[in-house]
């Protein structure tokens, strides 16, 4: 095996064991239901998907999807818990900062959610033991032993692999413009959240030139996420529209999510103008 070959084996081993590492960092407080620790962990498993899956052409088929397919379910089995406790911690920050119909309305819409959120304590649990599992110590094993990059090939899919993701961001929010529908914007912002994970993951082969393009895409979803926080809110008060102080809840997110609406809208003109389209692939082909 050539030195490139050499160490391109040794960047795609370290991505994926550090990033098995980080998932298991959080196991005792995902075991306590700490929502950080629940958020952590589900974005842990996300970053060890995008190492999985960017890898992918490098990496023995069998064991990546098996591991794979034990990233994906600790993901899904955390998703619920974290919605609910961003939720909550939403509605408590509303509770406090309003009048008493308000708060009602809060109140009810909270007794709701931790009921649901008290019988999820199962799904913490698994996602913990999974994740702590000699099962995964297995899977990893047989993976590392059987990745074999070949050349420069790694540097040449590094570049391709990240103009895919960013053409299937463009398109998802090109598709948006087109709509302006809710459910749209979403998947922009899932495009987003691969694409970061990405540019994450190939740091590497770009240096520091990388940091600046990811301080760009954690500005921009930072008002998606929050965007999305209160969208999943006005959700869950919609299943309660007859309860006291629920119109002025639902109005109180209603423009939250707008001012971060409109914020992202500013920034995203200029990230995908033309001009900065042109840059941004021109830059992947850099990778070395």
């Amino acid at each position: 095996m050539g030195k490139v070959s050499e160490v391109c084996q040794e960047r795609i081993v370290e991505a994926i064991t550090t990033r098995v590492r980080v998932l298991r960092e959080h196991v005792d407080a995902v075991r306590r239901e700490d929502p950080d620790g629940i958020h952590d962990m589900r974005v842990a498993s996300r970053r060890l998907r995008a190492a999985l899956s960017e890898y992918a052409a490098f990496l023995p088929k069998a064991p990546r999807g098996e591991l794979l397919h034990e990233a994906r379910r600790i993901t899904r089995l955390l998703g619920r818990p974290r919605e609910l406790d961003v939720t909550l911690g939403l509605l408590a920050r509303y509770h406090d900062e309003s009048d008493a119909a308000a708060r009602a309305a809060a109140t009810t819409l909270m007794d709701r959610l931790r009921g649901e959120r008290a019988q999820l304590a199962a799904d913490c649990l698994e996602a913990a033991d999974m994740a702590a599992s000699e099962t995964i110590d297995g899977m990893l094993r047989r993976l590392i032993e059987g990745t074999r990059p070949k050349g420069r090939s790694v540097v040449d899919e590094v570049a391709r692999r990240l103009r895919r993701r960013f053409n299937a961001l463009t398109d998802e929010y090109g598709a948006w413009i087109d709509t302006g529908e809710r459910e749209q914007l979403h998947r922009v912002r899932v495009a987003f959240k691969k694409f970061r994970y990405a540019c994450e993951l190939f740091t590497p082969y770009f240096g520091d030139r990388m940091d600046v393009v990811i301080q760009e895409l954690k500005q921009i979803q930072e008002h998606l996420g929050a965007w999305n926080d209160g969208r999943v809110l006005l959700r869950e008060a919609g299943n309660l529209p007859d309860a006291p102080g629920m119109d002025a809840l639902r109005a109180a997110f209603e423009e939250e999510t707008r001012k971060h609406l409109h914020a992202f809208q500013t920034i995203a003109g200029d990230f995908f103008s033309k001009k900065r389209r042109t840059r941004l692939r021109r830059f992947f082909r850099a990778a070395q």
